[in-house]
């Protein structure tokens, strides 16, 4: 789990490296995947590592504590219901039919993105790390 939070802090870094909106949201988010691959793959039982990565990384922004743990349980749902969404539909992790990758992109992905955006828009409108004007421009960037 450690390996995992450590894995997702520095893909973390990488994605707010680019990030568009208040130094907090990027465009591209590695980390997004790499969650979502790890619970896949490795089960859900290895959730407290992308909590504990996804708390780290927005806590490195400068965030408030409690918008850091609001995003990072954001995002730690989008991967666990979309990993949970995958497992109930079959999905088969070696990508070998089109039914696997459409699950994967419009399924979990689709599913990931909505959870994740509106919590963590939020958390940080909430916390004052955004405006308020800018809830709608962060949701869909995010």
């Amino acid at each position: 789990m450690l390996a995992l939070a450590l894995v997702y802090l520095a893909a973390g870094r990488l994605g707010l490296s680019l990030s568009t909106v208040g130094g907090n949201v990027s465009p591209m988010w590695p980390p997004s995947g790499i969650a979502l691959a790890a619970l896949v793959l490795l089960g859900p039982s290895i959730w407290p590592g992308v909590l504990l990565g996804a708390w780290v990384t927005t806590t490195s922004t400068g965030a408030p504590l409690w918008v850091s743990f609001g995003t990072a349980t954001g995002t730690t749902l989008a991967a666990g219901l979309g990993a949970l969404l995958l497992r109930r539909l079959g999905f088969d992790h070696r990508l070998e039919r089109i039914r696997d990758v459409v699950l994967l992109c419009a399924g979990a992905g689709a599913l990931g993105a909505i959870i994740s955006s509106s919590v963590g828009a939020l958390c940080l409108v909430l916390g004052d790390v955004l405006p308020w004007r800018e809830l709608g421009r962060a949701s869909w960037v995010w």
